[in-house]
């Protein structure tokens, strides 16, 4: 949701598809090899083995390609948005975490309570920050929000965080925050998101690299009970590409939590611009600042036009904005006019000295 769609060719693509497909193709093109199916495929060769880079690599583009477009499908099936709603079912692990967490915090919050907060040892304060900080980063301010998988809850945890500060609605706030983002800043959100579906990628495809295996073995070259742990039978290929899949898992959910530091750094720095383009009026406080923000969330989200905040602002902000300038208006009119007084004196000196030449003449 928190990003654009990476242009082909671009280093964001690259990173995130482009490489992910292409070992996945050289992985599967190994397989092909020492199983001897490779007369059904095609084979690198001195003679053509230009034409076959060039194969290899229109094959990891199209893959690549093929990602791009299930990008959303896979995280949200890591997140574990999962058919028949299962995810709700299996998410008593990632449950027990948050409440283990909540309870050391309560914990750390007696300690505070019994030392004080003058006389709160530094290793234990050190302690209760770090609970807290994972606590925020790792899931969301709800346990009805909690998803069964720890990558789903570290994109949960910075979903929430527009609505728990501002009152706004990540989903169709982030849609039009980005009208008010400048092009670096969003270049920086691209690359660190580009980090996520690279390792989100690459859970994918080493799980299709052990299946496979699997499908290979069973069905294209079947082995038997005998020669499983032969050498030539590779075996250590899907317990590899499971074991890659789940460390790049894990890596994923670590990429998000970064990435979703640029996406709350976003609302903290350009929120109140996005307010003056939506030209609503100026809060006088932080109280209806968020009562602003949760009417224009059920304003698009439900489409209901009469919580959508009076548009007063444009004449206000206008003649604030005139106020601010005002004083580097004046510093540049000044120097321009001085600038104009010594041109006048120039030519002044310049007129006078040619009427002077006239009359000794």
């Amino acid at each position: 949701m928190f990003g654009e769609l990476p242009k082909l060719f671009d280093r964001d693509f690259a990173i995130g598809y482009f490489l992910p497909s292409a070992g996945f193709a050289a992985a599967t093109y190994f397989l092909v090899v020492h199983f001897n199916l490779s007369s059904a495929l095609f084979e690198f060769s001195k003679e053509s083995f230009l034409k076959d880079l060039a194969s290899f690599g229109l094959v990891s583009l199209l893959g690549a390609i093929i990602l791009l477009v299930a990008n959303r499908s896979l995280i949200r099936f890591l997140e574990g948005y999962w058919a028949f709603d299962l995810g709700r079912f299996f998410n008593l692990f990632e449950v027990r975490r948050y409440e283990k967490l909540i309870e050391k915090e309560e914990q750390s919050d007696i300690e505070r309570q019994k030392y004080g907060s003058d006389s709160f040892p530094q290793d234990l304060r050190n302690r209760r920050d770090e609970i807290k900080e994972s606590k925020a980063e790792r899931f969301p301010d709800s346990k009805h929000l909690i998803l069964p998988t720890s990558f789903g809850n570290s994109f949960r945890a910075f979903e929430v965080y527009s609505r728990v500060m501002y009152g706004i609605d990540a989903i169709p706030g982030w849609y039009r925050l980005l009208a008010v983002i400048p092009a670096d800043y969003r270049n920086l959100i691209g690359a660190a998101r580009s980090k996520v579906d690279f390792w989100v990628n690459v859970c994918f495809v080493s799980s299709l690299v052990a299946a496979e295996y699997l499908i290979t073995i069973f069905f294209l070259r079947p082995i038997s009970y005998q020669t499983v742990f032969n050498t030539e039978t590779l075996i250590w290929v899907p317990a590899a590409a499971l074991a890659f899949s789940y460390t790049a898992f894990r890596f994923a959910a670590n990429a998000a939590r970064t990435w979703g530091n640029w996406v709350k750094a976003a609302f903290d720095v350009y929120l109140p611009e996005l307010r003056k383009k939506l030209e609503f009026g100026l809060p006088k406080d932080n109280e209806r600042a968020r009562e602003m923000w949760e009417n224009f969330s059920r304003a698009v989200i439900y489409r209901h036009a009469e919580f959508m905040p009076e548009k007063t602002a444009k004449a206000s902000d206008a003649k604030t904005d005139s106020l601010k300038d005002f004083p580097a208006a004046l510093e540049r009119n000044i120097e321009h006019l001085l600038v104009f007084k010594t041109a006048l004196e120039l030519l002044k000196s310049d007129y006078q000295a040619k009427r002077d030449d006239a009359d000794n003449k």
